[in-house]
Formats: structure tokens, C-alpha cells, sequence
């Protein structure tokens, strides 16, 4: 039997004037027309590119203590596909009130909604190849260590939200031959600019949780609180019918004692008279009743 499942929340869709805002975000065609946490990119990928030339060429006799890396190419077609497509999540983000926070090379970006932290990823999405690319074919990737070994590109890009969400809720878009990304950008950022309403709903669900199994808690710490107590009382009810029936076997010795002391009245016991005897051996029986002190003691 599979699990219920609670329906996704709901929550405040944009307005549509942002929608119609995100839908006139073109993508930028120069490196300066592209987003203020893309535009570093270009400048980046320079620098990766001079720091790999300089490695190899450093430790060209020792292929193999460099790991086999090879020099990082030009930006490719997909690259620019990557940067482009991110600028206009950026973009259409801050046109939804969603405040982009950091922007990675890798994809990875943080977005600030409300106050909640937001991670999402934009990347390609990776399929694993009939036949490996031949040894001379051009990489389709400048970054080509932010991707797994063994597999390549589908030629469409992912974006996925990494922050978890409510179970449901759809995380995670792939573009196809007929639906890119930007057609589905309003309903991306529609789903981040709604993220800080999900979470709060979370927030507040676990805080009832942690309510309710506290309360479970003082529940059961109270159940077994009265079971040890009733225990004890049980275990006490029984020390008395013990010390009762130990204070009339006491008595009858007593009282067998008298009937001898009446045979030998100057007799003695441990240095004591018989009077002496008894009256100590009756105070200590006494102690011994449970009645004494009264049941509750």
C-alpha cells in the first residue's frame, strides 16, 4: 500500500503583469548585455583557460601527474546556451521580487525570496552516449570538470531547484525539441518567487509536529511515571503483608516464650532476666507491625 501523500500547497501564482514582464526578457547576445552575476563568466573562463595553459606547461614531461587534464577550450555553443539561459533566470527572477544572491560558473545559484535561501541549479542535461566521442572531436563543453565522466550532452539544458520543497511540487524542468526554457521561465520563477510560502508552511507544520510529540512525550513519560508508581505501591503493599505476617510469627514465639518463663521464672537469656527479655523482644515485634504507622507509610 503506497503512502498518502498530501496535495502540493497552494500559493500566491505572479501577478500577471510580471508574468508578461518575464516573457519579454530576451536572451542577451554580448558578454556586457548579460546579467550582472554572469557577465564575471567571460572573465573567469579566461582565467581558467590561462591557469590550465600554464599547468600543462609546467608539468608537460608528467602527463600523468597533471590527471590527464586537457587544455579548457573556447566557449562552445552550449556554454553560451548555459550563460544566456542563466541571465534570463536572473532577470526574470528580480522582475518577480526574487533576489539573486550568487551565481556560480557551474550553475549553481542562490536566491534570496523573503528571507529564505533558495538554491537552484541551470546545467546540461546529461545522457549517456551510445559510443564514446572520437579522440579528436572538438568538447562540446569548456567545463568539462563539472560534468561526469562517461556521459555527454542531450543538447538540453535542466534546471532544477535544490532546496527541498513540499513532496509534490514540481522541482525540476528539461527542456525538449518543442518546449525551451524560456517558454517555461515564467513557471520556474513562479515556483522560486512562491518558495518562501512553501517554507514557511513547512516551518510552521514541523513546529506543530515537534508541538505534538512533546506533548506525546509528557504523555508517555506521565504513563510510565504511573505504572512505576503503581509498582511501588503494589511492592509496598506486599513489604506490609510480609512484615505482618513476620510480626504474628513473633508474637506466637512471644507468647510461647511467657508460657515457658511460667516454668522457669528465674531463668535467663544472654544475661537478661525473662521479664527483661520480653519486654525488649515485644518492643522490637511491635516495630514490626504494619499497622504501626499506618499502611501509607
Amino acid at each position: 500500500k503506497q503512502p498518502k501523500t498530501e496535495p502540493p500547497l497552494e500559493t500566491t501564482p505572479l501577478p500577471e503583469e510580471t508574468r508578461q514582464a518575464i516573457s519579454s526578457i530576451s536572451l542577451p547576445n554580448e558578454p556586457s548585455d548579460h546579467h550582472r552575476l554572469v557577465r564575471p563568466w567571460f572573465a573567469e573562463h579566461k582565467r581558467l583557460q590561462r591557469e590550465r595553459k600554464k599547468l600543462i606547461e609546467q608539468v608537460d614531461t608528467y602527463r600523468w601527474w597533471r590527471g590527464g587534464k586537457e587544455p579548457v577550450s573556447d566557449l562552445t555553443e552550449r556554454d553560451l546556451y548555459r550563460f544566456k539561459i542563466t541571465s534570463a533566470l536572473l532577470s526574470s527572477a528580480e522582475a518577480a521580487g526574487v533576489k539573486p544572491q550568487s551565481a556560480h560558473i557551474d550553475g549553481h545559484i542562490r536566491f534570496e525570496v523573503n528571507g529564505w535561501e533558495i538554491k537552484a541549479r541551470v546545467q546540461e542535461k546529461m545522457r549517456r552516449g551510445l559510443r564514446p566521442p572520437a579522440k579528436d572531436a572538438p568538447p562540446w563543453t569548456a567545463f568539462l570538470d563539472h560534468h561526469q565522466n562517461g556521459l555527454g550532452p542531450s543538447g538540453f539544458l535542466r534546471i532544477a531547484i535544490l532546496t527541498y520543497l513540499d513532496a509534490g511540487r514540481k522541482r525540476e524542468w528539461v527542456e525538449t525539441g518543442d518546449v525551451k526554457i524560456p517558454d517555461l521561465m515564467a513557471e520556474i520563477v513562479d515556483r522560486i518567487a512562491s518558495a518562501s510560502e512553501v517554507l514557511e508552511a513547512i516551518k510552521r507544520k514541523r513546529a506543530e509536529q515537534r508541538q505534538i510529540q512533546a506533548e506525546r512525550d509528557r504523555a508517555n513519560a506521565e504513563a510510565a511515571r504511573l505504572i512505576q508508581h503503581e509498582r511501588h505501591r503494589w511492592e509496598g503493599f506486599k513489604e506490609h503483608a510480609r512484615r505482618w505476617e513476620e510480626h504474628a510469627r513473633l508474637l506466637a514465639f512471644i507468647d510461647a516464650i511467657k508460657a515457658r518463663a511460667e516454668l522457669e521464672p528465674d531463668a535467663s537469656i544472654d544475661g537478661r532476666s525473662i521479664t527483661e527479655w520480653i519486654n525488649w523482644a515485644e518492643q522490637k515485634t511491635a516495630e514490626m507491625d504494619p499497622f504501626q504507622h499506618g499502611l501509607g507509610k
